[in-house]
């Protein structure tokens, strides 16, 4: 046997004399009584909260989630940490466990209690979890057999990175009891070895639920709901769209009186059409400037009648845009949106997985517009949307598209279990409902995105990334420090990740990088550090002959490729659309709208997100774009922008 040294616990548990199974000391963890079904956002009660008691925060999402994702996510909202490796192990020896058949630990407590232990190597998704119920009074041994998590998951024992241990202390509307519970003796064992005490053990094993399996298919597009109106457009005024109504709306979650009446589409703005009639936008409400992000929240507004008049569409809190919401994608030429956020903290850090980034849906549904697709659907006590647990802290960098084939997939910048940032790649066949990493039971890194430069733990700045479609598959396109990359998918094989320009910059909160496909295969980047635009032809890149500005928002309108770019004139700036014929052949920019005032900029002085957004796969007759501007009036501008000009 071989004992994991007790220093490689830094966490919140204490040292306690007099009570052991090895030496003179032990683990000691507080266990607070909690109910978690009572939890508001961050427990913030100044902010007005009209659905207090309705809508909790991700606490109670984790309560309602399927009991096979529950088991390997749901740990830091409904346990206390006994003890976390925190990567130690992949930095000792410690981390090698190969030739060892069990993990035991001893444990004691004053009252009945779960435990969890939760193993990761280098790669497996979701973790090997095992439960244990623990008697009250006397010592036991818990025991994970390590031979069944190499069968059935493919555990590689030489690579452990991540060790830890928690008691649950509220699961399922499960009042917690208080009192403590001690941990001593992890060691590791080989075959034939015995436990002195009595042993605990999950008679449930280590299989992989089919809920994380892939035996799902591509759906198929669904049949359009109504019948667009794509009838040519002229070239017209911007649309003013009023969005003070919203700052007096109690159902607008985490809205605080007083709020600064000041919108955006930065760093969380998007903007959709289904026709000529039909649109939506979504947009940033109050502070978002500096460090001081909230009170803030996330809205959208529709409108049928080609703009006259605009409606809100309901959309789920969000909570942290400045930090943890992707700027919102809008996945195909329906309009229909998807909004990544990470709904709170959801705790864990560096040690464990946790139930971190969620999908916010608003899908075209036909005459009445855009519907969300619930997160939380508390009144039938149950959750969808979990995109990822990976992401070991808040994300901001994300995009989603949906094939012809009806699979949506979606890439996310993160810091993963290694301390490394990365961009993951995961796909869904049931709407959004549910997601799968592109490989089965391993975790949804990109090949070749892994930036190991440097481990950056506590950190916000993830690459920025986008995914767009190509050929029958998907290609993801990211930035970091080093460049711009890119790597494709074709089937369950990726091809190999390439540098496409060598100028990096400083990875961000929601910096933008476009990248749009037009056809089968010729995608067109735009990102933060450069100007114009480059292109991938299905041999080779090349930078297209435009001078568009950095992070230029493209769209794909029938056979034609248009880029948006806002050119400072002045104290304001020219909103330019440069349009790409069938013929390959760019046009010089054309105007479309003179502002006096800057382009809002909302993220930390405004360098890395622009308040500019446009509809990547846009109706075959207009691209819908949307901006703000930085006079602090309530309002966003859109336009609807014609393929051809007439």
């Amino acid at each position: 046997m071989e004992s994991i040294p007790k220093t490689a616990s830094p966490v919140a548990s204490k040292i306690k004399r007099g009570d052991a199974t090895e030496g003179r000391s032990a683990l000691e963890a507080k266990c607070y009584k909690r109910d978690y079904s009572k939890w508001v956002p961050y427990k913030q009660a100044r902010y007005k909260t009209a659905w207090d008691g309705v809508i909790p925060w991700t606490h109670k999402m984790i309560n309602w989630l399927p009991p096979d994702v529950a088991r390997f996510t749901a740990s830091m909202p409904t346990g206390a940490i006994v003890f976390s490796s925190l990567r130690f192990m992949r930095e000792s020896i410690c981390g090698d466990w190969s030739g060892y058949a069990f993990l035991r630990l001893d444990l004691k407590s004053d009252a009945a209690r779960r435990v969890r232990v939760i193993i990761e190597d280098e790669e497996v998704e979701p973790p090997v979890v095992s439960i244990v119920s623990v008697p009250q009074g006397d010592w036991v041994t818990a025991e994970v057999n390590l031979g069944s998590a190499v069968a059935e998951r493919s555990l590689d024992l030489r690579r452990i990175v991540n060790l830890t241990i928690l008691v649950e202390t509220g699961y399922h509307h499960r009042q917690s009891a208080a009192g403590v519970i001690l941990l001593d003796n992890i060691r590791i064992g080989r075959r034939g070895s015995r436990a002195v005490l009595p042993v605990v053990r999950d008679a449930t094993g280590a299989v992989l639920p089919d809920i994380y399996r892939h035996t799902s298919k591509p759906p198929g597009l669904p049949a359009l709901p109504v019948t667009p109106d794509h009838a040519p457009l002229a070239v017209e005024a911007p649309i003013v769209v009023d969005m003070s109504d919203c700052f007096a709306r109690d159902d607008l979650l985490y809205i605080r009186d007083g709020m600064p009446k000041l919108v955006s589409v930065s760093p969380v703005g998007f903007i959709g059409a289904f026709d000529n009639g039909r649109m939506i936008v979504g947009c940033m409400l109050g502070k978002t400037k500096g460090a001081a992000v909230r009170p803030s929240q996330v809205v959208t507004k529709q409108t049928l009648d080609g703009g006259r008049t605009w409606d809100v569409v309901p959309l789920e809190p969000v909570y942290n845009p400045d930090h943890g919401t992707s700027h919102g994608s809008v996945i195909d030429e329906t309009g229909s949106c998807v909004l990544f956020s990470s709904l709170g903290c959801a705790g864990g850090g560096a040690w464990f997985p946790a139930p971190r980034v969620w999908g916010l849906r608003t899908f075209f549904t036909g005459e009445q517009g855009w519907q969300r697709k619930l997160c939380l659907d508390y009144r039938n006590s149950r959750t969808e949307g979990l995109l990822d647990c990976e992401a070991r802290h808040c994300t901001a960098n994300g995009s989603c598209i949906r094939l012809r084939s009806g699979r949506m997939w979606a890439s996310l910048g993160f810091v993963g279990r290694l301390g490394y940032t990365a961009v993951a790649a995961k796909f869904s066949d049931d709407g959004g409902a549910t997601w799968h990493s592109w490989r089965e039971g391993k975790h949804a890194a990109v090949p070749g995105s892994a930036d190991t430069s440097k481990v950056r733990y506590g950190t916000y700045g993830y690459p920025r990334n986008c995914v767009t479609r190509y050929g029958d598959g998907i290609a993801v396109v990211w930035s970091n420090e080093h460049g711009i990359y890119w790597n494709r998918l074709d089937g369950d094989i990726w091809t190999g990740a390439e540098r496409v320009d060598p100028k990096g910059e400083k990875q961000a909160l929601s910096a933008d990088l476009y990248a749009v496909t037009l056809g089968e295969k010729d995608v067109f980047v735009t990102a933060t550090q450069i100007g114009g635009v480059l292109h991938w032809d299905g041999t080779s890149w090349a930078r297209e002959p435009i001078t568009c500005a950095p992070q230029s928002p493209l769209a794909v309108s029938g056979d034609r490729v248009l880029a948006f770019s806002a050119e400072k004139h002045g104290k304001g700036f020219n909103l330019l659309c440069y349009r790409r014929s069938a013929q390959g052949e760019w046009s010089e920019g054309d105007i479309l709208a003179v502002e006096d005032v800057p382009l809002s900029k909302r993220w930390r002085g405004g360098k890395h997100k622009r308040a500019l957004v446009a509809q990547p796969y846009a109706p075959p007759n207009f691209v819908p774009i949307a901006w703000a501007t930085d006079d602090a009036k309530p309002v966003i501008k859109v336009l609807r922008v014609p393929s051809v000009p007439r």
